[in-house]
């Protein structure tokens, strides 16, 4: 109950460029919170009991929430408050919000660097352990591994540990699987090899699931300041969002926290405890209007600083979790455009155990030395207990094979028209091809995957037991390898590496390497120009996004080198 009339400064509530003071401001702020609460109230806690009572899990995002003023444009009065309601609170990432940073612009180049932690956050101190993405939708039919990756990475290691790739259309016929593209159809470009990006996502969303967060720092969000609009609100979304990259850049691994959350938690031993979440450092951003109680609150909670690692690189990312028998798993993602190779040391003691999501074989971990491709990522599990899963790391033999001598011949064909999305498969004769774009080998318009087949030649035949690592180079966009028709691996990212054992020549010293390439669909896209073919409001208001997407786009192709290295234990 705020105890007056809220007519009397409705033009204050809504020119909010110019900054007020006293009571105007006070009746910014006591409206915006009062809209959050009556959201809470009147629309999300009535979905979240009609799922409880039909047994169902509430889930969602809000809009706008890739900006740390996104409350403001639909009422949701703090993000926190509203999200925590959810059983499984969630963010939206559509049109690139993420994307691969570039010419010095960050991966979050219109909104928060870190927006994802809003909903990780959460479902923490609401007790649940996932939050969710609804990820790639508008991305563009152009999405490749490298900026699928990367996407994924950037929301897991702020704690998104669901995901649900958009779009997937329910019928192929008519506009509708290009509306939102990618369309995750059938008859797309590539869509039987998109199993290997599932299978790493889920490897690692099951990994970033288990135990509890090890984050035990919390960023005040600042809404009354936002709330008052004006120089008020600027400063402190800059506060805010300035304290975030620093604390992510010093690989502190940190929750956000609002008033509500604050309020609710429990002091236990000089920590606020909130769910799942137990928060030891509160930091507040300078500027940041703090009701009393909230003061009285805060006092005695440190405002520490505390990495979790020690990097002296700044463009890894950071996020621990631990699990119930007092073992940490981190996760560490290269953020950059660039190969980083440095030195990473962790304040537990034990065993480090490197988890690969994308084979799910676990390494023992020799040194502090770590690489990372750009937009790369790396599990590591430290544990004083059993680690007799985990094996050695073969090493690179110095025994390499060239492979060369490619034939190339279509196998399947997107064709878009009038009509929908459909495919084409071919029965043809190979041609020799040289490794690079396919062009001249598939045409110009061509979305689809074609097979590149050469022959290995081993200079003695294989023990069963031994190892070998298949490199692709570079290929455009995502490759399943089979050896003498078996399927040995497939590869949607860097590096385009597959493990071949010596029983997969069965007793030979000479295989057949097939390697099916897959583009995206953007071939095909360009050449059909859908705005000329389908119906504009079916088509629906992305189209201009998409052709800036689809401008830069990978033709297609294996461009290698093509080698084979012996490994040895």
């Amino acid at each position: 109950t705020y105890h007056y009339d809220i007519r009397d400064f409705l033009p204050d509530l809504f020119n909010l460029k110019d900054d007020v003071d006293g009571a105007e401001r006070k009746a910014r702020e006591d409206y915006r919170e009062l809209q959050g609460k009556l959201f809470v109230k009147n629309y999300l806690m009535p979905i979240r009991d009609w799922c409880k009572r039909n047994r169902m899990l509430a889930t969602g995002h809000l809009d706008i929430d890739h900006t740390t003023d996104g409350c403001m444009y639909h009422g949701y009065g703090t993000v926190l408050q509203q999200l925590r309601v959810f059983d499984v609170p969630g963010v939206d990432v559509i049109w690139r919000q993420i994307d691969l940073p570039k010419d010095g612009q960050p991966p979050c180049f219109e909104g928060n660097g870190f927006f994802e932690r809003f909903a990780s956050s959460a479902a923490a101190q609401s007790g649940g352990k996932y939050s969710v993405s609804e990820s790639f939708a508008v991305y563009g039919a152009s999405i490749d591994g490298a900026l699928a990756r990367f996407t994924i990475h950037h929301q897991m290691v702020r704690g998104i540990n669901l995901f649900n790739f958009m779009s997937m259309s329910y019928s192929p016929k008519n506009a509708l699987p290009v509306v939102m593209r990618p369309g995750y159809m059938e008859e797309m470009a590539g869509f039987f090899h998109l199993r290997a990006m599932n299978n790493y996502t889920a490897r690692a969303s099951y990994l970033m699931q288990l135990g509890c967060p090890a984050a035990n720092t919390a960023l005040f969000y600042p809404a009354r300041n936002i709330w008052a609009g004006g120089a008020c609100s600027i400063d402190a979304i800059h506060a805010f969002e300035t304290l975030g990259k620093e604390l992510e850049s010093k690989h502190v691994d940190f929750d956000i926290i609002d008033e509500e959350g604050l309020r609710l938690a429990q002091l236990d031993n000089g920590a606020l405890v909130l769910g799942l979440a137990r928060y030891e450092n509160v930091i507040v951003p300078e500027g940041a209007l703090l009701p009393a109680d909230i003061e009285k609150i805060l006092t005695g909670i440190k405002r520490d600083v505390q990495p979790i690692i020690d990097c002296d690189q700044a463009d890894i990312r950071v996020r621990a979790r631990i699990l119930p028998d007092g073992d940490w798993l981190y996760m560490l993602f290269n953020e950059s455009d660039k190969h980083i190779r440095t030195n990473v040391s962790f304040a537990q003691p034990g065993q480090r155990i490197q988890l690969d999501a994308q084979t799910g074989r676990a390494f023992i971990d020799q040194g502090n030395e770590m690489d990372f491709l750009p937009g790369q990522a790396r599990f590591l599990l430290i544990t004083k207990g059993d680690a007799s899963f985990a094996i050695s790391a073969a090493k690179p033999s110095g025994k390499t094979y060239n492979i060369a001598g490619f034939s190339i011949q279509r196998l399947r064909e997107t064709l878009i028209n009038a009509e929908g999305i459909s495919a084409r498969t071919y029965d043809e004769a190979p041609v020799s091809a040289r490794l690079g774009g396919w062009a001249e080998y598939v045409g110009e318009d061509f979305s689809g995957e074609a097979i590149y087949r050469s022959q290995i030649m081993l200079d003695e035949v294989p023990a069963k037991d031994e190892a070998y690592l298949l490199s692709l180079g570079k290929i455009e966009n995502t490759a399943r390898v089979m050896l003498n028709g078996r399927e040995v691996g497939l590869v949607w990212a860097a590096p385009y590496e597959v493990r071949i054992s010596g029983a997969d020549f069965e007793g030979r010293m000479q295989a057949t390497l097939d390697i099916e390439v897959a583009n995206t669909m953007t071939n095909r896209i360009r050449a059909t120009k859908p705005r000329e073919i389908f119906d504009p409001t079916i088509l629906g208001p992305y189209q201009d996004r998409l052709d800036e997407f689809e401008a830069n786009f990978p033709a297609g192709g294996l461009y290698g080198p093509v080698t084979l290295e012996k490994l040895i234990p």
